[in-house]
């Protein structure tokens, strides 16, 4: 229902486990951008998010220690209220090794994405998490870990979702 209002997307996958939320992305020779995110169904409790520009969710060639940052307005209809926020996402390629899962092990670069989300209200309303991706060539993203909200450490122990290939 929403891949008129994503022309150039290429494709479109689940966020979470926990939610039935889709990131509609762009893929391009330089990057993966995120260009909204949906519902699976329209209706009155849609929802329908437009980032304006992109957000470079992965910047190719990926190199250890590469940095990248991309700043995001949100509009459009989160479960069917008109929105309009911020984001911010400052990712790190931060660390290289071996990442053990039931397909196999692979050898993978983890890329560090850290979100912080304003919420234009009064008083305006901050929210900020983490996530961990492991990509690996040919297979992409084998394995993700994602922050409770507003979590400080960099390096977490308690996690939200942890997904992995298998």
């Amino acid at each position: 229902w929403f891949e008129s209002k994503y022309s150039g997307a290429t494709y479109a996958t689940t966020l979470r486990k926990s939610s039935d939320l889709i990131g509609v992305f762009e893929t391009a020779p330089g990057s993966l951008t995120l260009r909204g995110v949906v519902s699976p169904d329209d209706g009155t409790f849609k929802t329908e998010l437009t980032n304006d520009p992109p957000v470079s969710m992965l910047v190719f060639p990926l190199a250890l220690n590469k940095t990248w940052n991309s700043e995001t307005t949100v509009t459009g209809y989160a479960q069917g209220v008109l929105s309009n926020y911020k984001e911010s996402y400052a990712a790190q390629v931060d660390a290289a090794g071996d990442l053990v899962t039931p397909l196999g092990t692979f050898d993978v670069l983890r890329v560090r994405i850290d979100l912080t989300r304003t919420f234009n209200t009064f008083p305006a309303y901050t929210t900020t998490s983490r996530s961990y991706a492991f990509i690996t060539e040919c297979y992409g993203n084998v394995a993700s870990i994602a922050s409770k909200d507003n979590e400080k450490d960099v390096e977490f122990t308690h996690a939200v979702e942890v997904r992995r290939i298998a």
